[in-house]
Formats: structure tokens, C-alpha cells, sequence
């Protein structure tokens, strides 16, 4: 069925009224934001519905109605998936060919989409078969729908600017429901999802939980494991892998050392590799930029990050790496091996840097078990 108007299709059809609610959210407006000139491929309710309880919620109004109550977590999630789902040009089912194409999205720019997009990010994969029936695949680990595809269910429903109803939400690749989802499907981070699954069981459950976290792959866990041995001042304290996956106590201590603390003036939305990058650039590249994090030890824990452009690459480094003496007198006193992933993660309204080399440690956990001053040098 074809609608001539925005306002006569949006009047009548619950799937585009459900659409343009959330464009008009992640715009800021109530005007005729949507549809944008152009195509977009715009979930039908259940698919909304289904999208809501992959979320952590029974239906798509309680999810809804948390994002409005929580706008600046809420809408950079929102407007990243919206850009996946829009096209500039007109690309009416119609007239498609048989066979498979590519239409590039707008969420090249998006600046939520990393620090360099690569065309995986821009392009949905259509493929239209013999009978006319249309499907759209995601890049492997998108998520967003069974067997990672959609169906167009309602084609061409506007003339003036293109809209066709597919009955998934669109997950662009490295994007997830919940941190519990990212977890459980990133590759190599087990360690960590263990962790997250023992003491942030609630928050790894909904899209809701807004956090920068960062995610030690297995191999930095299994480097932590060295006693005593070590001529690098950074396993002062004695912590080990087995210590953090027995103690509860200091496994708490280590996931909130994970867990980054936004400041304010960055507009309250959650980190980025491209996004911590131009903070390290805005410190007058500074060597080291630090990050409050939600272990408070005594003073508030920070977590440091530097920028080598030898290697083109941001490090994270532990508190217990950072004390200013060692630093200034031996180069060696820190270990910058906790490389940062460019592919920044996104797991609901979170985002997930993913940590390869070494576990960073803070200079004290609160516990006094593992904070007292023992030196392996």
C-alpha cells in the first residue's frame, strides 16, 4: 500500500507512528523529522517488541519510557541504531535487482562510529529473491535478529521519501543488546564476562546500564598470574588471576577499576576509542591522560591512558603502574601493554574497550591483603 504523505502514513500506520517516535527522540524534535528524504528500513512493532526484550524488558513501552526518562544514555544508543537503519538514496524494493547488493548507511557519520569506519559499519547487505521476497543480512556478530537477518515485510509504504518495514531492529556489527550479550559473544574476554556475570549480575542484564567498561581479553588475565617474579613494579601487591576469581571482595574492587566514570563535560556520553583519543589530544598530548573510575579506595581511582604514535595506539595503565617517582626516574617503573581495540564495542546504552597484554591495577583496591607495599625489584 502506498501512502502519498509523512502525515497520512504516520496517522494510520502504528509501524511508522512507532518509527518516527524514536527518530523524532534521537533528533530532539517533535517536527516532520521522519521520514528523512531518502529510505529507511523502519522495524514493524513486534519487531520493536522483540528488540525490547532482548533489552532486558517486557515490551517495547517500558523500554521506551526509560529512554525518555534517561535521554543522554539513551539517545546516542538510539541514534547509532537509526543511522543503520537509514539510506540518503531512494532504494525502492520495486525496482531492486535479483541477487545480492549493498546499500551504505548513514552511521559513517555517526560520531559513535569509531575511529575509523570502516565500510563493514556503512553498508547493509539486501539480497532479493526469485519469488520478490527481500532479506537484509548483518555483518557477522550484529546481532539484532535470528540467524542475523531481517525480512521486508511492507516495501515502498511512502512515495515521497522512501520507508519499507522490516521485522527486526537493525544491530550494526559490534553492537549488542546488553553487556551480558557483548560478553558472552566477544571472543576471548571469558575471564572477564565470569566476573561481570558474578558481581554486576542486574546491570549485564538491560540495555539500561550506562558505563564505559573495559574488558582485559583471557591472555591479560593469565599475565597477572606471575609472583614475585616480575622486574616491572606493576604486580606490586601480589594480586593474581586465581586472587580475583576466588576473592569476592577484590573482584568487586577490580570491576569497578573497569569501570570508567564520564566526566560531565563531555556531553555524559559513554567513551570511545575515537572519543578517549581527542581527550588525550585536547591534554596537549599530555603522555598520560587519566579517568576517574567507580573504585574509591580512599581517594577516587583512576585509571591512566596513553597514546604511542609510533604504533598509532592508545594504552591503558594501571594506578599501581603510575607512582610519580618510578615514573620520572625509570621509564621502565610503568608497563603501557594494555593495548586498546579501535573497534570500540557497544552493548545497549554501555560501550566496551576491549583490553589486550595486561590486566591494569589500581594503586589500591581498598583491601588491605593486597595493598600492602611489597616491592619486586
Amino acid at each position: 500500500m502506498l501512502v502519498a504523505t509523512a502525515a497520512t502514513a504516520a496517522a494510520q500506520s502504528p509501524l511508522l507512528s512507532t518509527c518516527k517516535s524514536v527518530t523524532d527522540f534521537v533528533a530532539g524534535t517533535s517536527s516532520q523529522a521522519f521520514p528523512r528524504a531518502g529510505t529507511t528500513f523502519c522495524p514493524t512493532v513486534d519487531a520493536f517488541d522483540k528488540f525490547a526484550k532482548a533489552s532486558g524488558y517486557q515490551s517495547w513501552a517500558g523500554l521506551f519510557s526509560d529512554a525518555q526518562a534517561n535521554p543522554s544514555a539513551w539517545k546516542p544508543y538510539l541514534r547509532r541504531l537509526m543511522s543503520y537503519a537509514y539510506v540518503p538514496a531512494l532504494a525502492p524494493i520495486s525496482v531492486m535487482p535479483q541477487g545480492s547488493s549493498t546499500l551504505t548507511t548513514s552511521l559513517a557519520d555517526s560520531p559513535q562510529s569509531g575511529v575509523s569506519a570502516s565500510s563493514a559499519y556503512a553498508t547493509l547487505n539486501i539480497k532479493v529473491a526469485k519469488k520478490g521476497s527481500v532479506t537484509i543480512s548483518f555483518t557477522r556478530g550484529g546481532g539484532g535478529a535470528a540467524n542475523g537477518k531481517a525480512k521486508v515485510t511492507d516495501p515502498d509504504l511512502l512515495t515521497t521519501a522512501l520507508v519499507h518495514g522490516v521485522n527486526a531492529v537493525l544491530m550494526p556489527p559490534m553492537t549488542f543488546h546488553t553487556l551480558r550479550h557483548a560478553s558472552r559473544t566477544l571472543k576471548n574476554v571469558r575471564g572477564t564476562a565470569r566476573i561481570m556475570s558474578k558481581i554486576m549480575k542486574e546491570q549485564i542484564r538491560t540495555a539500561n546500564t550506562w558505563a564505559t567498561v573495559v574488558m582485559p581479553t583471557d591472555a591479560a588475565w593469565k599475565a597477572i598470574t606471575f609472583k614475585g617474579k616480575s622486574r616491572v613494579p606493576a604486580w606490586v601487591g601480589n594480586i593474581t588471576t586465581n586472587d580475583v576469581l576466588k576473592d569476592k571482595a577484590l573482584m568487586e574492587a577490580m570491576m569497578k577499576y573497569s569501570t570508567i566514570k564520564m566526566p560531565t563535560w563531555d556531553g555524559a556520553e559513554v567513551l570511545t576509542y575515537s572519543s578517549l583519543y581527542k581527550i588525550w589530544q585536547l591534554s596537549g598530548g599530555q603522555n598520560f591522560i587519566s579517568m576517574p573510575t567507580s573504585l574509591v579506595a580512599g581517594p577516587t581511582q583512576r585509571a591512566f591512558y596513553t597514546y604511542d604514535a609510533g604504533s598509532d595506539k592508545l594504552y591503558a595503565v594501571g594506578g599501581r603502574n603510575m607512582r610519580g617517582a618510578l615514573v620520572a626516574a625509570d621509564d621502565n617503573s610503568y608497563m603501557p601493554g594494555a593495548e586498546i581495540s579501535k573497534k570500540t564495542v557497544f552493548a545497549g546504552c554501555s560501550s566496551v574497550l576491549v583490553l589486550d597484554g595486561y590486566v591494569p591495577l589500581p594503586d589500591r583496591t581498598g583491601l588491605t591483603k593486597y595493598d600492602k607495599r611489597k616491592s619486586n625489584r
